[in-house]
């Protein structure tokens, strides 16, 4: 019990030290954003002051906050349709070599291809769903897991290949005992980069189609230059992608104490 008590303790050790330094990052800026308005800096038609954003997000949050979860919703999707894709092509990569390559090609694909260019050729294809959103999403969330998936089989330790080699471990045993548990490790380490960048990629469809998410609110308070929500949205939207860091993030964590206690049991 005492075990399980440290390790917990590390881990809010961690998560804490990661957070706390993010939230005071922000303080500063906002601090900043405050004096810049106090002395004139900016007009105060161009940059609102703090006080009346967050009096905006505190009248409407209920609305906010359905947005951010349409929009969030969205987003799991398309990660979640990332994460599946990386791991069937890994594990048939570990099996047939030609899919690897083709892995590989296809994530680096997906982030060298500016989805803001691309997106209207697929809302047109796929009509306007939020499938299609998640569709947006899952391009951008592609190429974290993905390329870990291929790296982690393509670029196998050495002392994993001679022990394979030594004992004439078959290509099903080395998928077994060598590439899932990379490919899990590649997974889950994977994961805060990519759940952020599945964000960024629904967010992206509703600049181009502004529709019932968060993006749509920013969109319409832009076009009509109405800059107390316009902030107070982008303000959401940088702690929620924050939130969702950090989530997925404790759980790479989590799993890490995990496997290590799993290690400590076989040792």
């Amino acid at each position: 019990m005492q075990h399980y008590k440290q390790q917990i303790g590390a881990v809010k050790v961690i998560v804490w030290s990661g957070v706390s330094r993010q939230i005071i990052v922000i303080l500063l800026l906002i601090l900043l954003w405050g004096i810049i308005v106090l002395f004139g800096i900016v007009p105060v038609g161009l940059l609102p002051k703090p006080i009346d954003v967050f009096v905006n997000i505190y009248d409407n949050i209920i609305v906010y906050l359905s947005r951010l979860i349409y929009t969030m919703g969205a987003a799991m999707f398309g990660l979640l349709g990332a994460l599946i894709i990386s791991l069937i092509l890994s594990v048939l990569g570990s099996l047939y070599r030609p899919i690897l390559n083709a892995l590989l090609s296809f994530s680096v694909l997906s982030q060298t291809t500016p989805v803001i260019a691309i997106a209207p050729i697929i809302t047109y294809i796929c009509g306007f769903t939020v499938w299609t959103q998640s569709i947006v999403a899952l391009l951008v969330s592609l190429f974290p897991v993905g390329d870990a998936c291929a790296r982690a089989i393509a670029y196998c330790p050495k002392e994993f290949q001679n022990i394979a080699k030594t004992i004439n471990l078959s290509r099903h045993g080395k998928l077994k005992w060598i590439d899932i548990p990379r490919i899990t490790e590649a997974v889950f380490a994977s994961l805060p980069l990519s759940s952020v960048l599945a964000y960024i990629g629904a967010l992206v469809y509703e600049f181009i189609q502004p529709d019932r998410g968060i993006g749509a609110v920013i969109v319409m308070s832009q076009r009509s230059y109405d800059e107390v929500p316009l902030f107070g949205c982008v303000l959401l939207v940088i702690f929620t992608g924050l939130v969702v860091y950090g989530l997925f993030q404790c759980i790479y964590i989590i799993y890490r104490v995990y496997r290590r206690d799993l290690v400590d049991k076989i040792t």
